[in-house]
């Protein structure tokens, strides 16, 4: 949704299509994996770097997805200043969400090692 957002904010036209929306799952969970299994079978605190080391990965992908499509945008025309504060929130809510995710499998980690 956030993606979609920032592309509307943006003035571009875009369409939707299952593979490309199965391709960015795939990849994020391809990429999550590792981190999330070694977090599983470390009970320190420091089994939680590999997956803020993902997690950054994704966030480094993400921005130069971002920057590609943008420079596509500003060929076209130039956004208006409000167009510009609507892919800057977007961008920020699709890096939080991102960033939130080594938060939120700790929490399930942790909740697992407990009940078990």
């Amino acid at each position: 949704m956030l993606m979609r957002l920032a592309t509307v904010a943006a003035g571009v036209e875009t369409g939707f299509s299952w593979a490309g929306s199965l391709m960015i799952v795939f990849f994020f969970v391809a990429i999550m994996t590792p981190g999330a299994v070694f977090a599983a079978f470390t009970r320190r605190r420091r089994g939680l770097i590999p997956l803020m080391l993902c997690s950054g990965l994704l966030c480094v992908m993400g921005a130069g997805i971002a920057i590609e499509d943008l420079s596509v945008v500003n060929d076209k025309a130039v956004p208006s200043t409000f167009e510009w504060m609507l892919v800057g929130a977007a961008a920020v809510g699709i890096l939080a969400t991102i960033l939130a995710m080594p938060a939120l499998i700790a929490r399930l980690l942790h909740r697992v090692r407990q009940s078990t």
